[in-house]
């Protein structure tokens, strides 16, 4: 159960030491990402324009993780001293990727319509397939070849620490803005906080590819 935990108590240490150079890289998609959301907050925004924002969002929150991803594997010299400032083929290929994990989760939502158990069944059965097979988004991240089938391989001695990473250790993030959410006005505070917190849980999903595959890398 300890060594589960290790990819919480170290992504902790590992943004404690790149804080500055996280904060310089993640300035500028933050912004964005809380403009944008500033926009869907507003009165009068069309259904149509909603839609349009929430894949808009998409842009920076993929370039908050393959960020993320980068200086915690690979160092603060892996990218710009102010982030990524284009869109390529790796981020692109990040974000298709989420497309196709929730594809491959389709035949498990029947799960959710099962009466009394149906949530409870469906959120294990997709938190336990996220999780293995969610190594390939730090891969794609510092570009290294490894497909989902791999990553399923790669996890099938870790279901515990990746089921801890992808659902147990979001959730506990995620009542904070809950907390917050009871609180009125407070909607652009929660947008910062769960942005913070996703920081956080794409830093232990890097620390997880670590243990998994780089195992010698692992302080």
């Amino acid at each position: 159960m300890q060594d589960s935990l290790k990819p919480i108590e170290l992504c902790f240490a590992s943004i404690n030491a790149n804080y500055k150079h996280l904060a310089k890289a993640l300035v500028l998609p933050i912004i964005a990402y809380l403009t944008i959301v500033a926009f869907m907050l507003a009165e009068g925004t069309s259904i149509t324009a909603l839609w349009v924002l929430r894949f808009a969002t998409l842009i920076p929150v993929t370039l908050i993780a393959v960020t993320t991803h980068r200086i915690i594997l690979k160092g603060p010299d892996s990218v710009p001293t102010w982030g990524i400032n284009r869109f390529g083929w790796r981020e692109i290929k990040f974000t298709l990727s989420q497309y196709l994990v929730l594809i491959f989760l389709i035949p498990i939502y029947i799960l959710f319509f099962i009466p009394y158990v149906g949530f409870l069944l469906g959120s294990v059965a997709s938190a336990y397939f996220l999780g293995r097979m969610s190594l390939v988004f730090p891969s794609i991240a510092i570009e290294n070849k490894f497909d989902f089938k791999d990553s399923w391989d790669a996890t099938k001695n870790h279901k515990l620490m990746m089921f801890i990473v992808v659902a147990v250790f979001p959730f506990v993030l995620g009542m904070i803005g809950f907390m917050l959410g009871r609180i009125e006005g407070a909607a652009i505070v929660i947008h910062v906080i769960t942005i913070i917190t996703t920081v956080y849980i794409i830093a232990a999903l890097s620390i997880a590819y670590q243990i998994v595959i780089e195992p010698e890398g692992v302080r």
